[in-house]
């Protein structure tokens, strides 16, 4: 069982959402409805640059998206090599459908992909609730492996 077929979490009385309604793919989306969700989370480091939008699937080895009724309501992405290591980058879930599972479903499809590969890796804020939620996928962070990881953002 995955860890997002348990009851929703709290608050998800937010949106009564009918998720017989949701599918789920590996299909490219479109650019626009990538800018359509991406600015529902406010996530502008992509969409404030359009030019940027259109290499997001260019070199990415897999995708997951989640739509109802033809709409992007959740979509994810990684890249990998292959063999040792993959990096899920971006996992979002439009502000109406959060806490309905989606993007637990979204991560652990990523995950089950990956499965084989030695490191599969996240980065995310810091926020107590995301963090939860990461650790309710089966992630956790990296101090726990008495590791460090190292970033460098480049902010424009």
């Amino acid at each position: 069982m995955w860890p997002c077929d348990e009851a929703p979490r709290p608050h998800a009385e937010l949106y009564d959402a009918d998720m017989s309604d949701v599918s789920y793919d590996h299909q490219h989306p479109h650019i626009e409805e990538l800018m359509t969700l991406y600015n529902s989370v406010g996530w502008t480091a992509y969409t404030t640059h359009p030019y940027k939008m259109e290499g997001l699937l260019d070199r990415v080895d897999q995708v997951r998206c989640a739509r109802t009724d033809g709409e992007l309501i959740g979509f994810s992405r990684a890249i990998s090599d292959g063999v040792q290591v993959a990096l899920i980058q971006d996992l979002l879930v439009h502000p109406k459908w959060q806490r309905h599972g989606i993007g637990c479903h979204l991560l652990t499809s990523m995950m089950e992909h990956y499965s084989g590969l030695r490191q599969i890796v996240l980065l995310s804020d810091d926020i107590p609730e995301i963090v939860a939620f990461y650790e309710s996928c089966g992630l956790h962070d990296i101090a726990r492996e008495e590791g460090k990881a190292f970033v460098r953002y480049l902010y424009e």
